[in-house]
């Protein structure tokens, strides 16, 4: 059950980091074709309707073929809540729907590709360097 969650929540997490924009760096060494694609993808969806579109049938059929009771995808862009849906059951025995705003998942170890993504995020904006000493960034002394 737990793996099948996790299949789930992992296919949804590269769905959302496949809408995260190329990086400059990144284009920069691409062919023109291939550039003027990139750029045209990245800025990443902006329209709900589309998402819902593509993201409905996925769902269904991931949650069908994996026997997932609910979940609920939820995507952020520039800060701003873009989409969020529930989908299936929270409750089965009781036949209730998964509603985006109350319902409560057990994200399990999945914490930590949050945690990760968090860490390496920091390391690309300079605020974090992977080789310093952890103490640099602790207001307590670890040994």
């Amino acid at each position: 059950m737990y793996k099948r969650l996790l299949v789930s929540i992992l296919i949804v997490i590269m769905f959302a980091w496949s809408l995260a924009p190329v990086r400059p760096s990144l284009a920069a060494h691409l062919q023109p074709r291939e550039q003027a694609i990139a750029l045209q993808f990245s800025e990443g969806p902006s329209d709900p309707a589309e998402l819902e579109a593509f993201l409905d049938p996925v769902m269904r059929a991931q949650m069908e073929e994996n026997h997932i009771a609910g979940a609920v995808v939820s995507v952020v862009k520039d800060g701003v809540l873009l989409f969020s849906r529930g989908y299936g059951l929270a409750d089965v025995s009781a036949n209730k729907a998964v509603d985006p705003e109350i319902t409560l998942f057990n994200i399990g170890s999945i914490a930590k590709t949050f945690a990760f993504t968090a860490v390496m995020q920091l390391v690309e904006q300079g605020k974090l360097d992977l080789n310093a000493d952890i103490n640099t960034y602790l207001d307590i002394k670890i040994p």
